[in-house]
């Protein structure tokens, strides 16, 4: 959004992006910074990240749960490359699908999805209408569906799973040089 108003879009652009990359690559979100000039247009000044690292208690519950037979996916906003680095630091698996093929129509696209949801460790760039679709498909298939979640968008997949708790995250900071444009 901030380079869609910004008047050195085409200048900054490339830095940018790459920003974004090397970030998300490291697990963090981007936040893009601007402000105006004199003559009142947009300038992009740089790119903050933003970490977000799940709860401590996370890696040893998830360790848990599949000892004891439960399979767990991560179902997440962030971007691929976050949710793979998140992923890989709470030892879920490697199998993090962008849900961008969801929402199809099709019998032969629902049925290749299904097989995708039973397989993935997880999902990248969901909104609430696919965690509630994965919620959906898995209980349609014979599981058991527990979830949690910490924001108004999970509201209808837990309420649609069979278990599940919504939480608030902690807050932890940490700090990381921003790049600028």
């Amino acid at each position: 959004m901030i380079l869609a108003l910004s008047a050195n879009r085409a200048e900054v652009t490339a830095a940018v992006d790459r920003a974004i990359r090397g970030f998300a690559a490291r697990g963090f979100r981007s936040l893009g910074v601007a402000r105006t000039d004199a003559h009142q247009q947009w300038q992009c000044l740089g790119v903050l990240p933003l970490f977000d690292p799940p709860r401590d208690e996370a890696k040893a519950t998830i360790a848990t749960a599949h000892q004891m037979g439960v399979t767990v996916k991560m179902v997440t906003g962030d971007q691929l490359p976050i949710a793979q680095e998140t992923a890989e630091k709470l030892g879920m698996g490697s199998m993090i699908l962008d849900a961008s093929g969801f929402g199809t129509s099709t019998t032969d696209q629902s049925e290749r999805l299904a097989e995708s949801i039973e397989t993935a460790d997880g999902f990248a760039q969901v909104f609430p209408e696919h965690k509630f679709q994965i919620v959906d498909v898995l209980q349609q298939h014979g599981h058991i569906v527990g979830m949690t979640g910490d924001g108004v968008n999970d509201a209808p997949a837990l309420k649609k799973a069979d278990c599940g708790s919504p939480f608030r995250m902690q807050q932890t900071r940490r700090e990381v040089r921003p790049q600028s444009c």
